[in-house]
């Protein structure tokens, strides 16, 4: 999957609809949401997003990407990066369940790039309770466009942090 690579991409998964990405060349494969370009990817209540490897939003120069998670799941089963080599990657979810299987402590949400969290959570595998405080404070997670408070806990029994707002 790549949308927005040298031109505006936009998906949408509606109510009921399922996007599955295969994991191909022996796992060194990655799914790109603004490659290089303008792009934008909805998952509506009811539907769901795999990205079966790394997914890159707002990846390179130039790139501006939005995901919104409007109810439905998102799985992310390798390194989630928003800007990660200089583009801007947002993702707001407004309810559903963000999973994400990788996380880079420093470089999984660039400077640039921005996390909204208005209901729903984002489940991230192992302990980063200590990241995701310093991203809240450099201001790369928010809740509720910044006027919510954004919490985080480490659940041992599932070796999950959970991020939720209020």
């Amino acid at each position: 999957l790549v949308a927005g690579d040298n031109g505006p991409g936009n998906i949408i998964i509606l109510n009921g609809g399922s996007l599955v990405t295969s994991n191909f060349n022996g796992g060194n494969s990655w799914n790109g949401l603004g490659y290089n370009s303008l792009a934008r990817m909805e998952v509506q209540t009811g539907g769901s997003f795999t990205s079966s490897n790394h997914l890159w939003i707002g990846q390179n120069a130039n790139a501006i990407a939005t995901l919104v998670l409007n109810g439905g799941t998102v799985n992310v089963l390798g390194m989630i990066g928003l800007g990660w080599s200089g583009g801007r990657g947002e993702v707001q979810v407004n309810g559903g369940t963000f999973n994400l299987a990788q996380w880079n402590s420093t470089r999984s949400i660039s400077s640039l790039s921005q996390l909204d969290i208005r209901g729903g959570s984002v489940v991230i595998t192992g302990e980063y309770t200590n990241s995701i405080n310093a991203y809240i404070a450099g201001g790369q997670i928010t809740g509720y466009g910044g006027v919510g408070t954004v919490s985080c806990v480490y659940d041992s029994g599932n070796n999950q942090t959970i991020v939720t707002a209020a």
